[in-house]
């Protein structure tokens, strides 16, 4: 691995911000307008950097031009940068079906290539962990699952035992 050293100034400031152990996220499409709390175990050596401006393709050299709402690169500052990297990434939706996980996948997919490329720019890596979180208010796959079986129960008189959750 070639280490290039820390160096936060490589980046244009405007595409990141540099966070405290809480904050909050917010997505003000109309299709997903939605506000998340996030907090972090405050921890004095911990480093937190939000990535901004998420729909500005600037990897134009990427065919996935999609991206999550939120990333957030998290990396150790007492010792070394280059070790103990993590990445959150984060997308918040209304309401969540099979055919929204097809958008969804290829958000967080955009969105770690610029995650990576982001931490390499700023000489922070390698990256030991990707998390990835879907924040959502209404689970449509999991209501069309009770439907059914409300509809059945009416039907038979019984209701058929289904496991709705793995």
């Amino acid at each position: 691995m070639v280490d290039i050293g820390y160096d936060l100034s490589r980046v244009n400031g405007a595409y990141y911000e540099v966070l405290s152990n809480r904050f909050t996220l917010r997505e003000e499409a109309e299709d997903g307008a939605a506000e998340l709390e996030i907090y972090f175990t405050a921890q004095a050596d911990k480093q937190y950097i939000r990535l901004l401006k998420e729909h500005d393709h600037i990897l134009t050299y990427t065919e996935n031009r999609k991206c999550a709402d939120g990333i957030i690169l998290e990396w150790n500052l007492v010792g070394s940068c280059n070790r103990g990297a993590k990445v959150y990434i984060i997308e918040l939706k209304t309401g969540i079906g099979v055919n929204t996980w097809k958008k969804v996948k290829k958000q967080f997919q955009g969105a770690t290539f610029r995650a990576l490329a982001f931490a390499s720019t700023i000489g922070v890596g390698p990256v030991e962990q990707i998390y990835y979180f879907t924040a959502f208010t209404e689970d449509r796959q999991m209501k069309k699952s009770q439907d059914m079986l409300e509809k059945q129960k009416r039907i038979t008189g019984i209701a058929a035992s289904k496991r709705l959750w793995v």
